[in-house]
């Protein structure tokens, strides 16, 4: 059959774009094709990674061994050469007993409890942990551990597991409204990068230490606390009158404002109040108004039972544990990149300084340790000392 060259120009163009839209057709199907099995390629890692993560059984660092090892300072040192520190002197290291005996055979984590209201309230997509904590207890180390350890799994599939940055993966620096800043705080204020993030999406991960300690470490470093101690450290009151004592005042400046506290021991006891109430005052927790989830956690609990206290921190927000690689410690100081900051203590040395007992009255005039005592007595309403498992010095 012949055409006329009109209707052969015709054909041929039919016979074109019918062509290319066949070939369109087929390289819309493969794209989408490839994008599908890759997003289900990477579905497939997170599953993966979240049932392994499952299967795991993380176990204390004492209860994992048997009597005989309790006592071994080998075994601590091969704990320590693991998680990839350096021992060079086994003879100045801890055994697990020792250890056991300062701080409990395992973590203790106040407020695991609230847990699953985070979970119900919050959108899995949406959930993040922040870091809070007194100066000088640890926020920098939890923070290091979450951000190399943990994310959560939808926000992986929203952001990319290998392409996300850490705080979209769910680790932020600290919490909304700063991490050394009151509780009371979090309403009224939000520090300059998270004005625009929700703080009812944050849990906070509140690190504590013993109380005794963390006056020691103020007194070296007062950060921006301010009281009268050139000669008396940590000096907390002026007369030492049981019938008529007279504490010593401390004033602490916040980014978000100025607090004053009766003294030293009274700031570690008022600013851990703040976060307590929200876990320990059965009113305060039932008003989900002006409550939310928070958990308080030793820092001695990252330094000793690191992987165990890391993994119950992240899956309080549903997150998981990296699978296809090893757990990753805090070798070197959490502090090494922060100006002005102690940055001598690694793994190693955490474990031989944290594990020595305090020695008589914490090296405090007999004064500072009576009173110390009495405060921690008698102002914690919540008794953390008795609830974290800590301890007095002795007197002598």
């Amino acid at each position: 059959m012949k055409w006329s060259g009109s209707e052969a120009a015709r054909k041929i163009t039919q016979t074109t774009t019918s062509r290319a839209i066949q070939g369109i057709t087929i390289f819309l199907v493969v794209v989408g094709t490839i994008t599908i099995a890759g997003d289900l390629y990477f579905l497939s890692n997170i599953r993966k990674s979240l049932k392994k993560h499952h299967t795991k059984t993380f176990v204390s660092t004492v209860s994992t061994h048997d009597s005989t090892s309790l006592h071994n300072r080998t075994v601590v040192a091969n704990l320590l050469r693991e998680a990839g520190a350096m021992v060079t002197d086994e003879s100045k290291l801890p055994t697990l007993a020792q250890i056991a005996d300062l701080y409990g055979p395992r973590p203790v984590i106040l407020g695991l409890e609230h847990c699953e209201h985070f979970r119900n309230t919050v959108p899995a997509s949406e959930r993040m942990l922040g870091a809070a904590g007194m100066f000088s207890t640890g926020t920098n180390l939890v923070t290091h551990l979450l951000k190399r350890n943990c994310y959560i799994p939808e926000r992986a599939e929203k952001y990319g597991l290998e392409t996300a940055t850490k705080e979209q993966l769910g680790m932020r620096w600290q919490v909304p409204w700063g991490k050394h800043t009151p509780a009371d705080y979090k309403i009224k204020h939000a520090t300059e990068k998270a004005q625009l993030i929700n703080k009812d999406y944050i849990l906070p991960c509140v690190t504590i230490r013993s109380p005794w300690r963390w006056m020691q470490s103020m007194c070296k470093n007062p950060y921006t606390a301010r009281w009268p101690h050139a000669s008396i450290c940590p000096h907390l009151v002026v007369n030492s009158s049981q019938l008529s004592r007279q504490w010593n005042p401390v004033t602490v400046k916040y980014g978000a404002g100025i607090e004053n506290y009766t003294s030293l021991v009274h700031l570690w006891i008022e600013w851990y109040d703040q976060y307590a109430r929200l876990v320990l005052d059965d009113e305060v927790v039932e008003n989900h108004a002006t409550s939310y989830p928070v958990l308080i956690i030793r820092m001695e609990d990252l330094i000793f039972y690191t992987q165990e206290t890391v993994t119950q921190i992240c899956q309080c927000t549903g997150g998981v544990i990296y699978a296809e690689k090893p757990f990753e410690y805090v070798v070197e100081s959490a502090k090494k990149d922060s100006p002005g900051h102690d940055t001598s203590v690694g793994l190693t040395e955490a474990w031989i300084k944290y594990s020595k007992p305090l020695q008589p009255r914490a090296g405090f005039v007999q004064e500072d340790y009576l009173a110390g005592i009495d405060a921690l007595n008698h102002d914690d309403r919540f008794g953390l000392m008795k609830l974290l498992q800590y301890h007095h010095p002795p007197s002598n």
